[in-house]
């Protein structure tokens, strides 16, 4: 039930740019960890996706082997939050041609090097795929998608077990009556 604060994020992308300047690291875990937060993505289907995979147009991902217990090698196609495609359309820019991979790393890599900055920085009972369930969440709470749309962002199979999973409702955001009757001011 765990979801990473803002100021927890900052924390870490600070960690992480400060040990990217060494130069001895070799995965960008600023861009990791921002995907982590804008994509709803587990880091191992991360780790997987390939340029190819993109539809820029549709603001689409192909998510390839995505987790299920009934199909281990299920590939499907999901939409992209609005930073997520950002994030996207940046690093196409700066992309390298002979790379076909957004973010050529090892999943295990990535998992250790959070895990490594979490105990540096005194950060407990956070995980990498808490990040997940914080932009799942905010994709109902604070974007306003209903758990049927949302799960056209996370890819899980019915809007029950996306509730199941993620939605823990915070009450603090009822005090102004329910978001589907609130009239822009």
């Amino acid at each position: 039930t765990r979801r990473p604060s803002d100021e927890e994020h900052a924390i870490l992308c600070a960690y992480f740019a400060e040990r990217q300047k060494s130069g001895r690291v070799k995965i960008d875990m600023v861009r990791v960890a921002n995907w982590q937060r804008a994509s709803c993505r587990r880091i191992s289907e991360t780790c997987r996706i390939e340029w190819a995979d993109w539809n820029r147009d549709d603001r689409t991902q192909l998510v390839r082997k995505m987790k299920n217990p009934r199909n281990r090698n299920k590939n499907k196609v999901v939409a992209l939050t609005p930073e997520a495609q950002a994030m996207l359309v940046e690093l196409y820019e700066m992309r390298d041609q002979n790379q076909p991979r957004v973010f050529p790393y090892r999943a295990e890599s990535c998992s250790a090097a959070y895990t490594q900055a979490k105990k540096v920085l005194g950060i407990d009972g956070l995980h990498l795929h808490d990040s997940r369930r914080d932009r799942a969440t905010r994709l109902v709470q604070e974007d306003g998608y209903s758990s049927a749309e949302a799960i056209g962002f996370t890819g899980h199979e019915t809007p029950q077990v996306f509730e199941r999973t993620y939605l823990e409702m915070d009450v603090s955001l009822l005090k102004d009556g329910p978001r589907s009757k609130r009239v822009a001011a």
